[in-house]
């Protein structure tokens, strides 16, 4: 049975008897449940170090072609249903982190050409584990985030991150020049 994601799953299905289907059950579930968390847990290895948002391209879409066979759509479901207590977003800090622990940045901040002001905040940032990495902003990855639970940071929100715990008189500037930048 074709799937949707690449790859053979050679394991004990308990299977219709023509074979050509799962029977529903606590083993296929059991199974399913299994090979999700594999699936998932294996798209860290797949990240590139600069580009890490990346991975979340490589997740299965939430619903298949018309007409595709149960197995497939048993196991898209399986993969998002385990998906938002997976770590598989990358934060600023590049750390992996579920979603729902992390803020994605304002749209003021993303619709706007500052990719030098957006780079040394996220040096400056003291926690940079709150924050997605910038580069799962984009049209395809953010509505993932989104869907596995991460919340919109407000620009209030973003502006704050810097300051806790920094020097004031060394944030100041910063803060000045990004305040600029943005009106």
């Amino acid at each position: 049975v074709r799937s949707c994601v690449p790859g053979i799953v050679n394991t004990g299905w308990k299977l219709n008897p023509d074979r050509s289907n799962l029977v529903q059950g606590e083993l296929n579930e059991e199974l399913l449940e299994f090979i999700a968390l594999q699936i998932l847990g294996s798209l860290r290895g797949l990240a590139d170090a600069r580009h890490p948002g990346l991975v979340l391209e490589l997740m299965p879409t939430r619903t298949g072609p018309a007409g595709e066979p149960p197995v497939p759509l048993l196991l898209r479901s399986a993969i998002w249903e385990s998906a938002p207590s997976a770590e598989i977003v990358p934060s600023v800090a590049e750390s992996w982190c579920r979603a729902s622990a992390l803020k994605i940045w304002p749209h003021q901040v993303l619709a706007r050409e500052l990719k030098s002001v957006r780079q040394e905040w996220a040096k400056r940032l003291p926690n940079p584990e709150q924050w997605v990495h910038e580069s799962v902003h984009s049209r395809d990855r953010t509505p993932i985030v989104q869907e596995l639970g991460a919340t919109n940071g407000s620009l209030r929100e973003w502006f704050e991150a810097l300051r806790e715990g920094a020097d004031k008189e060394e944030i100041a500037p910063f803060l000045l020049r990004l305040t600029c930048e943005l009106l």
